[in-house]
Order: C-alpha cells, then sequence, then structure tokens
C-alpha cells in the first residue's frame, strides 16, 4: 500500500528474485494499493470505521459531502476513546488545510473531539512550523541570502519551539534590510534572557 503522493507510480505488482543465470528461482504477484489514487468515497463504502481517518491520504473530489460523511461514521462510533482517536487520527493524516478547517468546523460543538491534548499539541506543532516557514519565505524573497545562509538559518529556526519568539523573528524578517540584519536579531534571540 502507497500513502504517499506518486509514491509506487511504476509498482506492476509484479516482483521475483533472479539464480545468477538470469532465470527467476522465486517470482511472485501482488495488487499494489495506490491510496493516493484512490476516491475517498470508496473507503466511505467499507464498513469499517478504523479506516475512516485513510480518507486523509486519498483522493477528495468533493470535500464537503465526503468530509461531512466521515465525520458521521466517527461519530457513530459508541466508545468515546474510539471515537477521539479516530478523529485525532482523521486530522493527523489529512494534509490539505481547508479540508482540517472543514472537518474541525463540522465537530466544533463536540468538545470531547476537538479539545484532545493530542490535538492541542498537534495544532501548536502545526503553528509552529507554519511560521518556521513564513519566516524563511519572507527571508528569501525580502533577503535574498546565498544558500549556506538559508540553510544555517532553517537549522536555528528548527531548534526554536517557543512559537511568541517564531512570531518576533517573524516581525524581525519583515523589519531586516539586509541578511546579517536578521541573523544578528537571530543571534540575540537565541541568548538566555
Amino acid at each position: 500500500m502507497y500513502v504517499e503522493k506518486y509514491a509506487g507510480r511504476n509498482d506492476t505488482g509484479q516482483y521475483q528474485i533472479d539464480r545468477l543465470d538470469g532465470t527467476p528461482a522465486l517470482a511472485w504477484n501482488y495488487t499494489p494499493i495506490h491510496l493516493w489514487r484512490e476516491m475517498a468515497e470508496s473507503l466511505l463504502t467499507i464498513d469499517r470505521h478504523g479506516i475512516i481517518p485513510l480518507i486523509g491520504l486519498t483522493n477528495i473530489q468533493q470535500p464537503s459531502t465526503i468530509l461531512s460523511q466521515a465525520v458521521a461514521h466517527i461519530r457513530a462510533v459508541e466508545d468515546e476513546a474510539k471515537r477521539q482517536l479516530l478523529f485525532a487520527s482523521l486530522l493527523a493524516l489529512m494534509s490539505d488545510e481547508e479540508h482540517i478547517a472543514m472537518i474541525e468546523k463540522l465537530v466544533e460543538s463536540d468538545e470531547l473531539l476537538t479539545n484532545t491534548p493530542y490535538l492541542r499539541r498537534i495544532r501548536r506543532e502545526g503553528q509552529i512550523d507554519a511560521k518556521r516557514e513564513a519566516t524563511l519565505e519572507v527571508l528569501v524573497k525580502r533577503l535574498d541570502p546565498s544558500a549556506q545562509i538559508y540553510l544555517d538559518i532553517e537549522r536555528q529556526l528548527q531548534l526554536i519551539t517557543d512559537l511568541e519568539l517564531l512570531d518576533e523573528l517573524f516581525s524581525a524578517v519583515l523589519d531586516a534590510n539586509t541578511v546579517e540584519e536578521f541573523t544578528a536579531v537571530l543571534e540575540n534571540k537565541r541568548e538566555p534572557k
């Protein structure tokens, strides 16, 4: 089963191990599943709640319909702990920000699903990653650093997990006139206060 987009696209479902003379010593056939090619609707037709989170890895043509149905399937699970796990898994496997927002909107009245410690941590990590990416994007567009300096700044930003500090650095890259000016701010912010 391939889950990453375009992974295994050339897999024919046939494999063999050859002898030294090139003749097959062992050969077998299998059916490769390219989850990223599958239509989300096909997972909804399978009556297994445990596979619903995999919808986030499929091809979703009608997000409002599909995501509403996925949430309904999860809500049908009687065990509260399983329901929370399924919902957390669905959000964790979803990569499209608009789809994530749709799901959160669909379940916003269900506090137990949206406010688990796991989801709070995942949302915070997402905010931190987004702020790092935004800072690097602005850095490139505004200050055009060399590849080496970019990689060094990227490495330093990866070490920072404080969202407030990342906000300050984002503001600093917007205000900086040169790469050197921004790197000086970055070095200063890294030192203990």
